[in-house]
């Protein structure tokens, strides 16, 4: 992204917390020379820029890959968490039988859920 007022190439500013105020901030862009961006043309954050250069088929392409690996991450937690509850009844379970069996749900969820 170019800067409207000098033309010299914005960079990315991450997110964080502001030291002036200590509240959180999202990513922007920003000039290097500091310069005052016009009013009615504010510049565009990363994730405005990245997505408006794509087209619809790979945005729904990069939607699907977050929606699965949300769903990978919560089957993931669900067989943990049943097969600790498992344990929880069972005391002469090991470690490793736990985590056989959180794969066995783990298993048995992507076969439900996908």
């Amino acid at each position: 992204m170019i800067c409207a007022v000098c033309g010299n190439e914005m960079k990315i500013i991450p997110a964080g917390i502001s030291k002036k105020t200590g509240k959180p901030y999202t990513s922007f862009m920003a000039c290097p020379n500091k310069c005052v961006q016009p009013k009615g043309n504010p510049a565009p954050t990363p994730v405005q820029s990245f997505a408006g250069n794509l087209t619809e088929e790979a945005r729904q392409t990069h939607i699907d890959k977050a929606v699965e690996a949300k769903r990978n991450g919560i089957n993931a937690s669900v067989a943990l968490n049943n097969a600790v509850n498992l344990y929880k009844g069972d005391l002469t379970m090991t470690a490793d039988i736990v985590l056989k069996t959180a794969e066995i749900f783990l298993t048995w969820l992507d076969g439900k859920t996908k």
